[in-house]
């Protein structure tokens, strides 16, 4: 498969990264002439290769690139011809193999961002090997289905891998993927982004939670179930969120933290922590308790160092 993904990526540096491919020539349906010469000739140099398995190995290789939607279009019709023969149209390059970690990050981003371009883009690739389910949230009006690529950012293994591309390759593009969403659905990308397996620095993931901290403190119904979802959830990325927030204006923003815990949905998560693990948050959340008369401070202390003992001295 290694050696049979050389030779396809060799073909295809001169033929693809020319002029843009035109459909003259080409088989009905087809956009590019040459995608049928370009796997003839892989095949002649590796006949025994499993082409199912050289596409694994396509974006481990530097050699290949893509520049722009003819790329891409002519990358998932060599996919369709070398499993199905020049006038099969029904194979579908699988998107999981475009979501887990790649060596190729950059023909990996390019190939993420033409899947995200329109409907028509999102068609070309197989989803059925790949269960694309949604991180599980319920926020009402919220949409979830993903049969569109707006929705693609509400899928676990997509939003992991944009994480860590925006690190790895091109922050500003991976940025934009997620775009649509923090317009549309920024309380379910928040809630998705936190509950997602982050591989990366996290610098993304911080610019979009501070981009939706408005969801911290909106009266509407979606930023209430999307806060209680964070505490239930994701109780220490919520955390995370809350001490980033107070750490931007310390002296406004602890006393909001502290309104926006008593709020009844979210009255478990306070008592959490504000009794747990000691920290500086929840050590100024009890002094800040103790001026406004809701925490007793003495009693807070004494619980605090029974129950957690040398790790809150």
């Amino acid at each position: 498969a290694d050696l049979a993904a050389k030779a396809f990526c060799a073909s295809v540096r001169d033929a693809w990264n020319g002029p843009t491919p035109t459909s003259e020539g080409a088989a009905p349906g087809r956009r590019h002439p040459g995608t049928a010469a370009l796997i003839e000739a892989a095949r002649e140099a590796v006949p025994d290769a499993k082409w199912g398995d050289v596409f694994e190995v396509v974006f481990e290789l530097p050699d290949l690139i893509l520049d722009d939607a003819a790329s891409c279009e002519a990358l998932l019709e060599a996919y369709q011809v070398a499993l199905g023969g020049a006038d099969d149209q029904s194979h579908r390059l699988p998107l999981l193999s475009v979501l887990r970690r790649c060596r190729n990050t950059r023909a990996q981003l390019q190939l993420l961002k033409f899947a995200c371009e329109s409907q028509a883009h999102f068609d070309e690739f197989d989803r059925n090997g790949l269960v694309l389910q949604p991180i599980p949230v319920e926020l009402r009006d919220a949409p979830w289905e993903l049969t569109s690529p707006d929705k693609l950012w509400a899928c676990a293994p997509f939003l992991e891998a944009v994480l860590e591309l925006a690190d790895l390759e091109d922050f500003g593009l991976a940025r934009s993927l997620l775009d649509g969403a923090m317009q549309s659905s920024r309380e379910a990308l928040l809630l998705c982004v936190c509950m997602a397996e982050d591989r990366s620095s996290g610098t993304l993931q911080a610019e979009i939670a501070l981009s939706a901290q408005g969801v911290l403190t909106d009266a509407g119904e979606k930023s209430m179930a999307a806060r209680s979802a964070l505490a239930e959830r994701a109780p220490d990325r919520f955390t995370g969120l809350l001490r980033s927030w107070m750490e931007l204006d310390p002296e406004q923003h602890l006393s909001r933290v502290r309104k926006l815990l008593s709020q009844p949905e979210l009255a478990e998560f306070w008592n959490k922590l504000l009794y747990g693990p000691p920290s500086e948050l929840s050590c100024l959340l009890a002094i800040v308790g103790d001026a406004g008369g809701d925490v007793l401070l003495p009693q807070w202390l004494r619980r605090v160092l029974q129950e957690h003992q040398d790790s809150a001295a």
